[in-house]
């Protein structure tokens, strides 16, 4: 099965870099950044394995706003028993 999961957190250990964001007030950061910082744990019922869906690239995107909030959208295959 194919989802795409949202999810939206807070985290006040982050800093926002203003020099970036170009007098916006948020970022848009790369599929990498989910490797560097805190992401919530989801879980599954009855689910036998998860992943991000890939093809040349992960199928997710992360957003930094300047009150630190991160919004995380990712489409991920799962199979369930």
């Amino acid at each position: 099965m194919d989802v795409v999961v949202r999810q939206i957190w807070e985290d006040n250990r982050l800093i926002y870099p203003e020099h970036r964001s170009r007098g916006l007030n948020k970022i848009m950061l790369s599929a990498s950044w989910g490797n560097d910082i805190w992401t919530p744990d989801i879980w599954f019922k009855n689910a036998l394995n998860t992943k991000l869906q890939q093809w040349v690239l992960p199928s997710v995107f992360y957003c930094l706003m300047s009150n630190k909030t991160v919004y995380f959208s990712g489409r991920l295959v799962f199979h369930i028993m």
